[in-house]
């Protein structure tokens, strides 16, 4: 597989399950090694590059959010005393996840206790927020939108495009819905660890290939209603 993600260019991997999306995405954020080839970040080797530095450059978003106890801010720093207030709010604002914030009883300091209940979005949100809190060149997100309603999904996509405009953030998610894969630059479909086809959502579906046939599913066809 050769594979190249711009600045500021987000990408959508879309394939049939076992298709290796998610195993691309271990592979970027360092949970698997690789055993041959390599996998360069913002022009360093991916072997080169320390827990530290590799959380700097690249930004996670799971499917699913773990929230901890503490306060807003502490999820979003995970207890880093670098990370400064003003940081955060920057990042929340960038994400869209500033008007929960702010909305809630003590905002930013608001404890996250069993008492606290966040919406499927708002902690997409929220881990969003964390995820780029630290300005990181790439983004990954591990089909962050399966599980939220329509109104968060286009929050997050406004989010999305705004990282990738005005931070050059490259953007890399494993797309789930069909509007998530369209509202990329490039499609990249992906069968047993393969690239079978790439190109603009238009073109691909206009060429009547793999992903025109997965556009056409029942199971993305649902994930829109």
């Amino acid at each position: 597989m050769s594979l190249t993600v711009g600045a500021g260019e987000h990408v959508a991997i879309v394939g049939r399950t076992g298709g290796g999306k998610s195993s691309l995405l271990s592979l970027l954020a360092g949970l698997y090694r690789p055993w041959s080839g390599s996998i360069r970040l913002a022009g360093y080797d991916s072997r080169a590059v320390g827990d530290d530095d590799r959380r700097r450059l690249v930004g996670v978003v799971p499917q699913t959010v773990q929230l901890f106890t503490g306060t807003i801010t502490d999820n979003v720093t995970l207890g880093d005393p670098r990370i400064s207030i003003e940081e955060v709010r920057r990042a929340a604002a960038i994400t869209g996840a500033d008007a929960f914030i702010e909305a809630l009883p003590q905002g930013y300091d608001t404890e996250l206790s069993g008492t606290l209940e966040l919406s499927a979005g708002q902690r997409q949100l929220l881990a969003l927020t964390r995820a780029v809190v630290g300005d990181p060149v790439v983004l990954l997100l591990d089909e962050a939108t399966a599980s939220i309603d329509g109104s968060s999904d286009a929050t997050l996509r406004a989010a999305l495009h705004r990282l990738a405009v005005e931070r050059d953030t490259g953007i890399l998610t494993v797309a789930h819905r069909l509007s998530t894969a369209r509202q990329a630059d490039r499609i990249v479909v992906l069968d047993r660890g393969i690239v079978i086809e790439q190109g603009t959502p238009e073109r691909l579906l206009a060429d009547g290939g793999r992903f025109a046939t997965l556009a056409g599913l029942d199971a993305w066809t649902a994930a829109e209603r």
